[in-house]
């Protein structure tokens, strides 16, 4: 497992979900996109996979959730990588304040991502009235 691209990949995840800009993180999408699961949206495969990750992204590049990240542990196997880290921000169109804790899980074939999956702790239950 390559640690030094992952991690290249999910500072670029982060720039993106701080500032609205995933230009970087789209670059080491594969084309044989496989799997993307996200605790509000679902888990999706094959496709649908690659165009749900894409429309979550087209959303923040509009109105950013301002999230910075902290505290980071990896866990890593041969083809795998999660990323297990705080993060805080403003989330929902700017709406609430966000506090938490999160994991992203990498899936790479041939250094490009396949995989993504999203999961976080808390969850404040106004965000979803």
């Amino acid at each position: 497992m390559n640690l030094t691209l992952a991690n290249t990949i999910f500072k670029s995840w982060e720039k993106g979900e701080q500032t609205g800009n995933y230009e970087e993180f789209k670059k080491h999408l594969s084309t044989e996109f496989i799997q993307f699961s996200h605790p509000l949206l679902g888990k999706f495969q094959g496709k649908k996979a690659l165009e749900q990750l894409l429309k979550l992204i087209e959303e923040r590049e509009v109105v950013s959730n301002n999230l910075t990240f902290s505290n980071i542990k990896i866990t890593y196997g041969d083809n795998h990588v999660v990323f297990q880290f705080d993060s805080k921000g403003m989330v929902q169109n700017n709406s609430f304040s966000y506090k938490g804790f999160n994991s992203i899980s990498f899936e790479f074939k041939v250094n490009k991502l396949i995989g993504f999956q999203e999961y976080f702790g808390y969850v404040n239950p106004n965000w979803f009235k």
